[in-house]
Parts: C-alpha cells; sequence; structure tokens
C-alpha cells in the first residue's frame, strides 16, 4: 500500500515538472507570429472596357502592376465582360495596362496609366468626346418639317440647319421659302442660319408639320478669336443650349467647315442661349496640334493655346526619357512609342518626369505581345492636357467613371500634341 502510494505521489510530481517546462517554453512571446491575410489591404477592381465591334480581337490583355513594376495581377476578358475582383496589395497607387490588337490597322494598341488608382474607376474605355460634347438624347422622335417662309433675299450659298439632338436630313430651296425635314424630339428646339447675311431663327415646333415666317429674324454675333499667331485654325464646333442647361437638348450652332463663313473665326446666336461648348482645334507648320474645350456662359474670345515653350524633352530615348515642364503643369501628360506593329502610349503625372518605356513593358510579361520585338519602339508623340481645377488624380477619376462625368461637364481644357 504505501509502495503505490509513493508511486502515485511520484507520477504526479513528474507530471508538474513536465507541465511546467512545456508551459514556460511555450510562452506567447517565444512564438514566431504570423500577420493574418486580413492584415494584407485590398484594392477593388470594377472595370469594363467597351470598345464594342469591328476588331479581329474580341478579348483584351488587363496587366496590374505595382510601381516597382511587380505584376499583380495578368488577365485576359471579353470586351463585352465586366471585371470583377479584389487584389491583395497594400500599394494606394498601382499600374493599369490594356492592350489589344486591331485587325483593321494591323496594330497592338497599349496603353498604361502609371500610378492610378483603378478602384475608382469603371469604366477603361477612354470616354472621350462625351466629357467634352453633350451626348445625343435618347428618346422617341417622330418626322417633323418646317416650312420657312418669307425667307431672305439677299443671301449667297446654303442656309444651315440644325435640331436638337439631330441635323436635319433633307433640305429644299426656293426662291422665297425653305423646307426643313428632321428627327422631332419632344420640347425640342430648331435653328436655321443664313450665313453669309448673319441672320437666324431659333424655333421651339409645336407640331409636326409646322410654319414659320421668317420676316422678322434675329442677327447674329461674328468675331475673331485671339489666338497665338503661330496657330492656324483647323475647325469651330460650338454647341448651346437654349433656356435650360440640360446639355441632352443641345444644338450645334456652329461647325466648321461645314458652314461656309469666311467674314470671322465664328458666327452665333446671342440671344435665348443659357450655356456654350465651344471646341476649337488648331496646328502650326511645326508639327504641333492643339485643342481648346470651354464650357461657359459666354463664347470666349480668347483662345489659350500652348505651344512648346512650355517644356524641354531632355532625353528621349525608349529606356531613357525625361522632361521638364517649363510653364503651367499639366494635369497629366502622354508619351506615345511606335514601331510598324505596336503603339504604346503611357500617361503619367507631371510629377513624374523620367521613364524607360522599354524596361516598362519587357517587365509585364505580356501574353499578347510575347512574341513581337520592342527593342525598336522610338518616340511618335508627345501630348499634355490641362484641365481646369484638375490634377493627375481627380481628372483620371473623372475621365474613367461615367457616373462622373455625366453629373457635369469638364469647365475648360486644353491639349497640346508634337508629332515627331
Amino acid at each position: 500500500m504505501k509502495i503505490a502510494k509513493l508511486l502515485l505521489s511520484t507520477i504526479i510530481f513528474l507530471f508538474f515538472i513536465f507541465l511546467f517546462s512545456c508551459s514556460k517554453k511555450d510562452q506567447p512571446h517565444s512564438i514566431p507570429l504570423i500577420p493574418p491575410i486580413d492584415s494584407i489591404g485590398a484594392m477593388n477592381i470594377n472595370l469594363s472596357y467597351p470598345l464594342g465591334t469591328g476588331f479581329s480581337s474580341t478579348m483584351f490583355e488587363l496587366i496590374i502592376s505595382t510601381k516597382s513594376d511587380s505584376v499583380l495581377l495578368d488577365t485576359s476578358i471579353n470586351f463585352t465582360d465586366t471585371l470583377l475582383t479584389k487584389i491583395r496589395t497594400n500599394e494606394k497607387l498601382v499600374n493599369v495596362t490594356t492592350i489589344y490588337y486591331n485587325g483593321n490597322f494591323l496594330t497592338y494598341y497599349v496603353n498604361t496609366y502609371k500610378a492610378v488608382n483603378p478602384s475608382e474607376w469603371n469604366q477603361l474605355i477612354q470616354a472621350g468626346n462625351g466629357i467634352y460634347f453633350p451626348l445625343p438624347h435618347q428618346s422617341s422622335f417622330t418626322q417633323g418639317s418646317i416650312h420657312y417662309i418669307n425667307t431672305p433675299t439677299n443671301y449667297s450659298g446654303y442656309p444651315y440647319f440644325y435640331a436638337s439632338y439631330s441635323s436635319g436630313y433633307h433640305s429644299t430651296l426656293a426662291a422665297d421659302y425653305v423646307d426643313e425635314g428632321y428627327d422631332k424630339y419632344p420640347n425640342a428646339y430648331t435653328y436655321l442660319l443664313f450665313p453669309s447675311t448673319g441672320l437666324y431663327k431659333l424655333y421651339s415646333p409645336t407640331k409636326d408639320l409646322d410654319t414659320v415666317d421668317l420676316s422678322h429674324m434675329d442677327t447674329a454675333v461674328s468675331m475673331n478669336f485671339t489666338k497665338s499667331a503661330q496657330y492656324n485654325i483647323s475647325s469651330v464646333n460650338l454647341y448651346g443650349t437654349p433656356d435650360t442647361t440640360d446639355f441632352t437638348k443641345f444644338l450645334l450652332l456652329y461647325s466648321s467647315p461645314v458652314i461656309n463663313y469666311h467674314g470671322a473665326d465664328i458666327e452665333y446666336p446671342h440671344q435665348s442661349i443659357q450655356q456654350f461648348v465651344l471646341h476649337v482645334n488648331g496646328q502650326n507648320n511645326n508639327n504641333c496640334y492643339v485643342d481648346y474645350t470651354a464650357y461657359a456662359d459666354s463664347v470666349p474670345l480668347s483662345l489659350p493655346f500652348p505651344d512648346e515653350s512650355y517644356y524641354a524633352i531632355l532625353n528621349n530615348q525608349n529606356n531613357n526619357f525625361s522632361v521638364e515642364f517649363l510653364n503651367t503643369m499639366p494635369s497629366y501628360y502622354r508619351t506615345t512609342w511606335a514601331n510598324s506593329q505596336i503603339s504604346f502610349n503611357i500617361y503619367t503625372s507631371p510629377d513624374s518626369t523620367h521613364l524607360q518605356p522599354y524596361n516598362f513593358l519587357r517587365s509585364l510579361h505580356s501574353q499578347i505581345l510575347k512574341n513581337l520585338d520592342i527593342t525598336n519602339l522610338s518616340l511618335s508623340q508627345f501630348w499634355f492636357e490641362n484641365a481646369t481645377n484638375m490634377n493627375y488624380s481627380t481628372f483620371f477619376k473623372y475621365y474613367f467613371n461615367r457616373d462622373e462625368n455625366k453629373k457635369r461637364p469638364l469647365h475648360s481644357t486644353t491639349t497640346f500634341e508634337k508629332t515627331f
């Protein structure tokens, strides 16, 4: 009995020694800590690239990489699909690259946006003219016709006609009347201008078949723009909306060279137009192209065209590009690198003035470009844009977000392009 008790006491004593030694060995401070996966950040991606049909390829490659050029995502997507995914990264800004082949031009198109936040975007297709010009209004319409009587007797050339959302599709001219057929939308306006005389009629039709007396017409304003003497104006388009700031009801008030008026740079109505959108293209003899767009309550007289004094390209090699901005800092700049097969656009913040296009493109290991020679890419275009009150981040958040650019138009923007 004593032996059994002694044996039991010994076993209990040894158990507590073992328990104590294990407990001391397994103290938390001695265990290597592995951070939970939730401590790694995430970037939500919700993007579409609705380029439409007409391409030999139905898919594009999307590559998202870090600022140090490590690839986070490389995938192929149908143009008709939307990519919904989450990228595990602590990076706040990444590089976004799209690649596709256009069989119409036998060219691979590569667009890279450096140091951006695509979680703020919902489309990859460039909004293009949709953020600079009024978008057509989609609604039902009827076939309308206006019979204008008592037309001016001293005009030459052809009258210009436009209806809200669409131009006229047939005209009949006679000595004392003009007939215009058009698509008539609800609450739309029509605009008839005799460019050689400056006389115009702004009218809101009340019925599909209407008659308008031109015995009393208003006189349009004609003016020349103030601009740099080195540029010639290539085209002028002026949109306006009457009695409302809803630009879905816009009228194209002036369009050169459609309107053959040579007395001034522009001719437009000065009454009953609440807001204007002016778009002017120009060019010089040194392969420089400029563009100015403005939304305003009145038509701007001065065209703030930038020129080559705004910047200096210090190096233009495909693995060593650098630029210095000498005037107003743009919202972004773009360089285009090309050979016989590839057109490669890099969109960059003006704060980042040194690029290595060849090294960057090679680091992506693109599946689409893997059999192509990229060693001979050369600089073909230099471009910058300055959108009023927008820096690099806010511009592309606006540009690639259809909800943002539907809310408000850009106040004004100027672009400059130099081709080599």
